[in-house]
Parts: C-alpha cells; structure tokens; sequence
C-alpha cells in the first residue's frame, strides 16, 4: 500500500467514524453544538492517531493478516482510545444524560462494530 492509498484510508475511517459517533451521539440525546464540536475533535485526534499506532505496531512486529496478535492490539487500542475520549468527554461535555464513560464506550462501540461490517 503506497502514502496516498494509505492516507486516504485514514480519511475514510476518520469521516466514517465521525458520521457513526455523531449520529450516536445524537441518538443519545446530545444537543449541545459545543458539545458536538468536543466529540468531532477528539475523534479527529484518536482516530488518526490508533490507526497509525496499529500499523505501526504490526509493521515493527511483523504480524501477519489473521494472526491472533493483531486482535489483541486491537483491543488494548481500543481500550486506550475508550479510556481517553471518556476522560475528554468528562472535562469537556457539559449536557450528557448518562455517565461519560458509558458514552464514550456506547460511541466507539458503535462506530468499532458498524466499521466492521462497512470495512
């Protein structure tokens, strides 16, 4: 995979998975215009960021398609990325009806499953 191919994979799962968590978010009853441009930003931080730690990861490890490795750094980046978003989302959203952390799990659970059956 050259730059451009993978930079606009990095494009397309950052906008995928802003259309899913916004619309999660509104699900959820958010409102909040502030509140929203807080969700956009973060996910424009982590995003990027845990796509390019997981090829970073299974490049300097050498880890092949299917292995069981690549799952578990899966996890623990998700893990990560959850941990951080739900203490974003707990400095920074002012009008959450449920607990931040079981919106910021709700969120990427959302767009981590629908991403899957997309991707």
């Amino acid at each position: 995979m050259d730059t451009l191919d993978y930079l606009l994979e990095i494009g397309l799962t950052l906008l995928l998975t802003l259309i899913i968590e916004m619309s999660a978010a509104f699900l959820l009853k958010v409102r909040d215009k502030y509140d929203f441009v807080n969700i956009f930003f973060i996910n424009g931080v982590t995003n990027p960021l845990v796509n390019l730690a997981y090829v970073m990861i299974v490049t300097l490890f050498s880890l092949e398609q299917g292995a069981i490795y690549r799952y578990i750094v899966v996890l623990i980046l998700e893990i990560i990325v959850w941990f951080v978003e739900y203490r974003f989302y707990f400095k920074t959203l002012k009008n959450l009806k449920i607990h931040p952390a079981l919106f910021s799990f709700i969120l990427n659970a959302a767009s981590f499953i629908i991403g899957l059956f997309i991707l």
